[in-house]
């Protein structure tokens, strides 16, 4: 056999290569919980149950108000429920809705009185995907 051997990798390739395939290889295997417990369905009721009893999902914007507002504060004497409703209080306007006020803003001091026009106009520019996708 090592009559036939051509070429071989070098010590520090030969290790990296014995890595590469054990990461992929030698996983260690365990029992998914779909199919096997409960169908696709049912799991992801259940993910979704579990987090919503134990988590809130923040919108990110109104998580950077929140932290703002609560550094402004005694943070000891502020409970889970006075952050929630902090919380309820923040309204985001989304970038879309910031943009076309202030393009109506705009048109409004320009002097374009054509106020059908604007409101095609803007409502073109509120759906336009480019725009959209730049605002993300």
């Amino acid at each position: 056999c090592l009559k036939a051997k051509v070429l071989q990798l070098c010590d520090n390739f030969q290790s990296k290569l014995g890595w590469l395939i054990g990461n992929m290889y030698s996983r260690v295997g365990t029992q998914d919980w779909v199919p096997d417990n409960m169908n696709k369905k049912e799991f992801e009721q259940w993910i979704d149950k579990t987090l919503g009893e134990r988590y809130i999902w923040v919108n990110p914007d109104k998580h950077i108000h929140l932290m703002k507002e609560l550094e402004k504060r005694d943070i000891n004497t502020i409970t889970q429920d006075d952050a929630l409703e902090m919380l309820e209080e923040i309204k985001i306007i989304p970038k879309q809705q910031q943009l076309v006020d202030q393009l109506n803003n705009i048109l409004e001091k320009e002097g374009f009185d054509d106020s059908e026009k604007n409101r095609i106009l803007l409502h073109r520019i509120k759906g336009d995907r480019l725009i959209n996708s730049l605002l993300k």
